[in-house]
């Protein structure tokens, strides 16, 4: 990752008062069984992040935040946050996308930008390790997927999904 690229994701995580999952990776402070979290920047919308925190036996805990700025300029501050348990179904799903369909063995970028549309990040942290993939605007395929089922369990009226 440029340094572009890390300091316009790290803005946005700061804005959500969001720590980046890969600096839990080198100060060996992992204290959740395993988090996945998913950042979805749009050029010209709301930034949403989204993550899922994983306890032993306990299940999944689900912390979502929409920013009210815009992905592709100023973050702007935390405008909505959604903080739930997940039901069964939800975590089997999470689970489905995540591990059965082998989301984060994906190549971890692509070389495909673009002026207008969103960047979608999944990220995973667990104790083997720190695993990134991103994908510009995807309309098809794992990260997609992913992504709908992330953005759809907010419940929030998001518009059109880029």
């Amino acid at each position: 990752m440029d340094d572009f690229t890390r300091e316009w994701y790290s803005e946005h995580l700061a804005a959500a008062s969001e720590n980046a999952l890969s600096e839990y990776v080198r100060e060996a402070q992992i204290d959740k069984q395993e988090q996945i979290r998913f950042i979805w920047l749009r050029s010209f919308d709301n930034p949403v992040i989204v993550r899922f925190d994983r306890d032993g036996d306990s299940g999944w805990s689900f912390v979502a935040k929409r920013l009210s700025g815009n992905g592709g300029y100023s973050p702007g501050e935390i405008a909505e946050e959604l903080e739930r348990t997940l039901t069964e179904a939800e975590a089997v799903e999470l689970e489905r996308l995540v591990h059965d369909r082998r989301l984060m063995r994906m190549r971890a970028g692509e070389c495909i930008t673009g002026g207008d549309g969103a960047m979608w990040i999944a990220e995973r942290l667990d104790n083997y390790g720190y695993d990134y993939v991103e994908r510009w605007s995807p309309t098809d395929g794992k990260m997609r997927d992913f992504g709908e089922f992330v953005i759809e369990l907010t419940g929030w009226q998001i518009g059109e999904i880029y």
